[in-house]
């Protein structure tokens, strides 16, 4: 081969070593750019950047969101000459760390309160968390400054609501990796859909949150009675997730949810004597109380001095005559009212979600009820007896609906990428029959319209239910301590809610608890 021709081929070889080197650098520099490159046919000429947009959201039961929005603008500047039109919104180390990427040809991303319309600026809409709405902190619980769930449903579905929305910006690039300036980006969100869906109503959660106005400590729970549902759920004190440190000393343990902690319940327990009366035939009791009686060598008192005269299982629910259910309940052994109580729920804890769940209550045993005196002290809802507000709520939930215990619930569903997942609904058994639970109903009508919870009655519909006073066995400056209920159901002609509001600490008058039940019904029905 002439030298001439030799050389050629060794120039064009070098050529096409020069061109492939020269590409492949090329690509190397377009793979840098960005967080994402897409593949094939675009590979050459755009670039992707993944960003995450917000946390997964939390629904009630009708679709809203249970959170204050505040709504924010993720700002993505693609290159050098965007970064001009912004600066004035950097301070001096956002600006250096947007300098650093987009002189790297790294795209930078800026959190902004308000959106940025300025040319090759980029704005995507991010929803923070605000202050949990009409005192849902408790159950929502908060999130740590990493956006980690720490407490409450936060933490019980934290890896559901870290997937939460995505957005996807694609943009055009030259073949050295340079943003092609007035091409407009393609902009994708990429939505996992993590969302937690509550069976919370805020519709009754602002009733009960603007009911309770003044409320300092205490709680109040709402079920639908058929389903076993929890539409709200208030507990006093609460807290600001904003300004955490600020409660942690507090005496007063905001962060304690009451609704699922267990206290003395005194009266509201005597529905639950009177269904097993009823159910074993001894509803016809009567007594003659005359303010006081005598068990096993003690002496018991009823809250009337004077007595209440003869007295029936209904005017001894009206009334809330002790010296009655000290002495109808020894009717029974008192096995046959632990397992009423046990058929109920009472004395089992109830796990709501991972993390958040209603204490087991406290109940004496069997060997304990042999004893006259303590049968008498449980009759009345004293003694070892502890429940929860949510639990007394399902026991008039039961007396509401025809005698079922429909096991608590909270969570309606949730929706991921895959798709939406119900949880499992409410479970339900009967603990008595509908006749006794018709019984029932009819006298806790009583207690509102004859007796001790005339302050409970509704403008309209009707009501039943029960007033309490609890003794805790705490003194206080000389004065004894003492929790103040008003459990019960709304309308009186088939009852769709369960109320069950408790005052810690509050005295013997029990007309505020049973005003708030009242200011509930009455905004409910209106």
């Amino acid at each position: 081969m002439p030298k001439q021709e030799n050389s050629f081929w060794v120039r064009s070889i070098c050529c096409c070593v020069f061109v492939a080197a020269l590409a492949f650098c090329c690509i190397l520099r377009l793979i840098r750019v960005g967080s994402t490159v897409l593949p094939a046919a675009a590979l050459q000429n755009t670039v992707s950047v993944e960003v995450e947009s917000g946390r997964g959201l939390i629904y009630d039961c009708k679709g809203r969101s249970v959170y204050t929005k505040k709504q924010q603008a993720c700002v993505f500047l693609p290159c050098l000459q965007s970064l001009q039109t912004v600066q004035n919104y950097c301070g001096g180390s956002t600006l250096q760390q947007a300098l650093q990427r987009l002189n790297n040809n790294l795209p930078f991303v800026l959190l902004q309160e308000n959106k940025i319309n300025q040319k090759g600026v980029y704005c995507t809409p991010v929803v923070n968390r605000a202050q949990a709405p009409y005192g849902l902190e408790h159950l929502l619980g908060y999130v740590n400054g990493e956006g980690q769930g720490v407490y409450g449903l936060e933490l019980a579905y934290n890896s559901l609501l870290q997937s939460a929305a995505k957005t996807t910006l694609c943009f055009a690039v030259d073949a050295a990796g340079n943003y092609l300036l007035g091409a407009e980006p393609t902009l994708k969100n990429n939505r996992s859909s993590g969302a937690v869906y509550l069976t919370v109503d805020l519709d009754l959660q602002k009733a009960v949150f603007e009911s309770c106005e003044g409320l300092k400590t205490g709680g109040v729970v709402i079920t639908e009675v058929q389903t076993g549902k929890i539409r709200a759920m208030l507990s006093r004190p609460g807290f600001d997730a904003q300004s955490l440190a600020d409660y942690l000393k507090s005496p007063n343990s905001p962060f304690l949810n009451r609704c699922l902690s267990r206290y003395n319940v005194g009266s509201a327990f005597k529905p639950l004597i009177a269904a097993a009366l009823l159910e074993n035939g001894k509803g016809s009791f009567t007594y003659n109380c005359t303010g006081s009686c005598e068990i096993a060598g003690r002496r018991f008192y009823c809250h009337r001095h004077a007595g209440h005269g003869q007295v029936t299982l209904a005017t001894a629910l009206e009334q809330s005559c002790n010296t009655y259910f000290y002495n109808a309940v020894a009717q029974l052994p008192g096995q046959e009212y632990l397992n009423l109580s046990q058929a109920l729920g009472l004395g089992s804890q109830r796990a709501l979600a991972n993390g958040i769940t209603a204490a087991a209550g406290s109940l004496p045993t069997s060997a304990t009820l042999t004893s006259k005196a303590a049968l008498a002290n449980f009759a009345i809802g004293q003694g070892e007896l502890l429940l929860t507000p949510l639990a007394l709520t399902n026991l008039y939930a039961a007396v509401a609906n025809g005698g079922w215990y429909v096991t608590p619930s909270l969570v309606e569903g949730t929706r991921t990428a895959q798709g939406y997942r119900a949880e499992n609904a409410g479970l339900k058994n009967v603990v008595f029959s509908s006749n006794t639970a018709g019984q029932l109903k009819g006298f806790l009508a009583g207690v509102l319209t004859n007796g001790t919870g005339k302050a409970a009655l509704p403008a309209a519909g009707g009501a039943c239910g029960k007033t309490a006073t609890a003794q805790t066995g705490r003194v206080v400056n000389g004065a004894e301590v003492e929790h103040s209920w008003f459990c019960g159901f709304f309308p009186q002609e088939s009852p769709k809610y369960a109320v069950t509001v408790f005052l810690e600490n509050k005295s013997a008058n029990t007309a505020v608890a049973a005003q708030i039940f009242k200011k509930i019904a009455d905004s409910v029905g209106k």
